[in-house]
């Protein structure tokens, strides 16, 4: 169908606004990353001379909404399958992504389901899908909402964090002793025990430099016995017991594992042409079950590597204040722990979309309002092909809407995710959809995503965060020219390059040191709306 947009008078002109990290650094060494074949649904044109009028009128496949399909509450059938697929298709819907709900109990569990996921019958009914998809030009992806949490239930958990190489570890102080010279201690040795270091002690808490006893030591003692023959110092026995059910990040193997046990069976059922159906997957709340002080056994290897000293002189500034030198050591620490996971973990994953053309999105936990999740919410976000985040109700969020278009902007990212608008109710109306979404889009959003379309609204399935915005609503057959706006909007808004009047650091550095992260993210984020409304 030839479309022809209407025209009017420009807007008054806003703020061109951006969040940039104040992080230690910004690179990664050593990093290769997967480039999108050339014909990949959704990817913008980033040409100098390109012209964005044919596109704007008829917008090539790949920019039109994405909803969550929830797959609960029923078996899945074919027949009803192909039915709603033909009903979104007809709307010019891009693609679906598949979602799971979880039960109000602790862990928040994955309801079960029919047939359960990964099982053969699953795969099958994967695969019809995917071709439907293909043969209709349209993507189907899956998020990880409840199937990769690490509660120890999950379909991730069951396949990945249960295997115990990989799951996290957090380091710990189980002893301290104070000793002087000529008196001995004894310190008993456990399984997760990793290291015991002797600091020596002085007026300005720590000198630098420690002795490593456990090298002094034979490994099949279980108590250790040490007497300094001069000075007084503190022994610190470190310890970093595994979390079962969690994964960490920063293991050699942590990202090629999931890519293996999740990722490729994707593609692997779903063979020839029908696996360029597969696209939009998606992270939603990710949660690997570790904080930040994580371990891995060639942690004071790569440590060594990139800082140039021992670990062990800067993992006491992890636990508290050791001094002037506190801020430097955990700012070394935390950048070593962030370029391992991105090598490790984010980087492995974004390559296994981005080389095959799809988009990988993601809504995380703190929707970037929180500077330090992951340790670094810019440096771990920054490897999806379309950051993103959540706006529940019918609203707009100016705060979130710029972070994660900040991250798209700044490392080149092809789209930005906007989730809405759970929970709205089955009130909702393309009225209060139109002005939202238009105002996410003004924050620099161009990937829509309606948070609710039902397979089923069976039992009280109707209720989860409602409503279904597609064909369960009585105004579906008037929406084609709601996503037809967006689609063009979004194809618009993702080409070319962006550039911003204004740029207010995203204080990532002052959380990482504990030098007032919470008042420096508030102090950002007010600079940021007031901008907006100057």
């Amino acid at each position: 169908m030839q479309r022809t947009p209407h025209r009017s008078n420009p807007p008054k002109r806003l703020h061109r606004l951006s969040f940039i990290p104040l992080v230690v650094c910004l690179c990664v060494p050593h990093a290769t990353f997967g480039q999108p074949a050339v014909d990949a649904p959704g990817f913008p044109s980033r040409a100098a001379d390109l012209d964005p009028w044919p596109g704007f009128q008829n917008p090539p496949n790949g920019y039109g909404e994405v909803p969550f399909w929830w797959w609960t509450g029923d078996p899945l059938d074919e027949e009803r399958l192909l039915w709603q697929i033909e009903q979104l298709h007809a709307k010019g819907i891009s693609g679906m992504q598949v979602n799971y709900a979880h039960s109000d109990v602790p862990g928040w569990p994955t309801y079960e389901v029919e047939p359960p996921i990964f099982s053969d019958a699953w795969w099958d009914s994967w695969a019809f899908v995917a071709q439907a998809c293909r043969d209709r030009d349209m993507g189907i992806g899956l998020s990880g909402y409840t199937i990769d949490w690490p509660n120890g239930k999950s379909l991730v958990s069951r396949l990945v964090y249960s295997e115990a190489e990989i799951q996290g570890r957090e380091i710990e102080i189980t002893q301290k002793h104070q000793a002087a010279a000529g008196e001995t201690i004894n310190i008993t040795r456990t399984p997760d025990v990793i290291a015991v270091r002797a600091y020596p002690t002085g007026t300005t808490r720590w000198f630098p430099g420690n002795i490593d006893l456990l090298a002094l030591a034979s490994p099949s003692e279980a108590t250790l016995q040490w007497t300094p023959d001069h000075g007084a110092w503190e022994v610190w026995v470190y310890s970093a017991p595994r979390k079962p059910g969690t994964l960490s990040p920063i293991h050699p193997m942590a990202g090629q594992r999931v890519i293996e046990k999740f990722f490729q069976p994707f593609q692997d059922h779903a063979p020839g042409q029908s696996a360029k159906g597969l696209n939009y997957f998606f992270h939603d709340e990710l949660k690997f079950g570790v904080g930040d002080r994580i371990w891995t056994d060639d942690l004071p290897e790569e440590f060594a590597k990139r800082k140039g000293y021992d670990l062990f002189d800067a993992l006491p500034a992890m636990f508290e204040d050791i001094g002037p030198a506190t801020p430097k050591y955990r700012l070394d620490f935390m950048d070593v722990k962030m370029q391992l996971a991105q090598e490790r973990y984010f980087i492995p994953i974004f390559n296994w979309h981005s080389s095959r053309g799809m988009i990988y999105g993601c809504d995380q936990g703190s929707r970037g309002l929180d500077p330090m999740e992951f340790g670094d919410y810019f440096s771990a976000v920054r490897w999806y092909s379309a950051p993103g985040h959540d706006t529940p109700g019918g609203k707009a969020d100016l705060i979130k809407g710029k972070v994660s278009s900040s991250i798209a902007h700044l490392y080149s990212r092809p789209r930005v995710w906007l989730e809405g608008y759970h929970s709205l109710g089955w009130g909702a109306t393309p009225e209060n959809l139109m002005f939202a979404t238009r105002e996410n889009y003004l924050y620099g959003c161009n990937l829509l995503n309606l948070h609710g379309l039902y397979y089923t609204t069976h039992g009280s399935f109707w209720e989860w965060a409602p409503p279904c915005y597609h064909f369960r609503m009585p105004y579906w057959g008037h929406m084609e020219t709601f996503l037809d706006y967006f689609e063009r909007l979004s194809y618009l808004m993702s080409q070319g390059v962006h550039q911003a009047d204004v740029a207010v650091i995203y204080p990532v550095a002052t959380g990482q040191a504990d030098m007032g992260g919470p008042e420096a993210t508030n102090a950002a984020f007010v600079a940021g709306a007031n901008l907006m409304r100057d």
